[in-house]
């Protein structure tokens, strides 16, 4: 007879996974298991394939730089510091500070950080938790970018003056004054950072636009 106790850390990794991808029925679990070549394996190598299924799809924060996804916020953590930016029409400014610990972070449950103030930051129930591929969020500088090749990434740009470049498919420069805030959506096709200046060329001929100083860059998709 084979050991039965390796059933139930199999079953635990089956568990970890759907409950990272709640709204998937069983049966659809199944089929994203049979799509990976489980059936196929025998228990340790599947048990190694579920392993890195659950790393792709995490069900809560487990120390890796990673994007929770709440209602219309993509709030982007790593070990030290927290960006919070607004997506579906979300057209807040975005907001990066410090946390002192996480409180939960995990799938089907309310988001609840506290920062480094001692503030309970509350959002609303996580979707869906996003691995990302970078040690932090902060970066040394921008990379240079073009709108045909940045597919998913994301990317913010804190300026001196208190505003932020926040850049993906679309560009939104964000100006703070001191009784409100603009945004301005721009049409760009390339944006590079030349020391404390990041530089956007604008597509179908609009010229260029210039934004400075440069204090932090992130990478938050």
């Amino acid at each position: 007879m084979k050991d039965p106790t390796r059933i139930p850390p199999l079953l635990s990794l089956v568990q970890d996974l759907w409950e990272a991808l709640p709204d998937l029925e069983f049966a659809d679990v199944l089929r994203m298991l049979d799509s990976a070549g489980v059936q196929q394996l025998d228990d340790e190598a599947a048990a190694v394939r579920l392993t890195k299924l659950c790393a792709e799809y995490p069900r809560r924060l487990d120390g890796r730089p990673a994007v929770a996804h709440v209602d219309r916020w993509a709030i982007s953590v790593d070990a030290q510091q927290v960006a919070v930016r607004g997506v579906h029409g979300n057209q807040a400014q975005p907001v990066v500070w410090e946390y002192d610990r996480i409180v939960n972070v995990q799938v089907g449950a309310p988001l609840h950080i506290v920062d480094t103030s001692g503030q309970h930051r509350r959002f609303g129930v996580v979707q869906r938790i996003q691995p990302l591929d970078v040690d932090k969020l902060r970066l040394e500088a921008l990379p240079e970018l073009h709108r045909d090749g940045i597919g998913d990434r994301h990317y913010l740009v804190q300026l001196g003056d208190g505003g932020m470049l926040s850049i993906g498919r679309r560009l939104s420069a964000f100006a703070a004054y001191r009784r409100h805030t603009t945004r301005e959506s721009l049409a760009w096709s390339q944006v590079r950072q030349r020391g404390e200046v990041i530089e956007v060329r604008l597509r179908d001929g609009g010229g260029a636009r210039s934004f400075e100083p440069v204090v932090h860059v992130y990478r938050v998709a």
